[in-house]
């Protein structure tokens, strides 16, 4: 499920988010899975590691019993907003908020 998300997120699926042709020249795995580009058919910035991270932060924060809701700000077109919901639903936590905020 988190591999899933990883790839709908960062548009890694092997039949989505392929760079249209006139930016292939410029794309770079590396540089999506360290979020080091600005892409413009992904739904986050903040590349694999983050996530990952992210991930494990969502992880602690559940097996530990830890309250509260979770944010990002700054969040543009909301991927790790969306990536944190799914965390969340992956360990079973329905009852925290995540809040999405970008000016």
């Amino acid at each position: 499920y988190h591999e899933q998300s990883h790839q709908v997120v960062l548009s890694r699926s092997p039949d989505e988010g392929r760079p249209a042709p006139e930016l292939a020249r410029t794309f770079s795995l590396r540089a999506r899975v360290m979020g080091e580009d600005v892409s413009l058919n992904t739904l986050s910035m903040v590349g694999l590691r983050r996530l990952d991270s992210l991930q494990a932060c969502i992880s602690a924060l559940v097996a530990e019993g830890i309250e509260g809701d979770l944010l990002e700000a700054g969040c543009a077109k909301g991927g790790a907003c969306i990536f944190m919901r799914a965390a969340l639903r992956a360990h079973g936590d329905t009852k925290r908020r995540v809040y999405c905020c970008d000016a």
